[in-house]
């Protein structure tokens, strides 16, 4: 079963691209899908960019914990 993904393009931060290049480097992730799983997480996390209460920080923090674990 194919996935079909909407496509578009996004500009930002030089140092942001270089985070994105070496994060999907040692999850052995492409670009594209390191993005998909970083929004997916915050949106499972309930992460709001605007507000982020202590309670959301924490569970953030540990889910990070976990992953590195991993």
């Amino acid at each position: 079963m194919s996935r079909t993904y909407a496509q578009f393009k996004l500009r930002f931060p030089a140092d942001l691209q270089q985070a994105l290049v070496v994060a999907a480097a040692e999850s052995r992730r492409s670009i594209s899908a390191e993005i998909i799983y970083r929004l997916q997480a915050t949106f499972e996390l309930g992460v709001d960019a605007v507000t982020l209460d202590n309670a959301t920080a924490e569970r953030l923090i540990a889910a990070l914990q976990d992953h590195i674990k991993k």
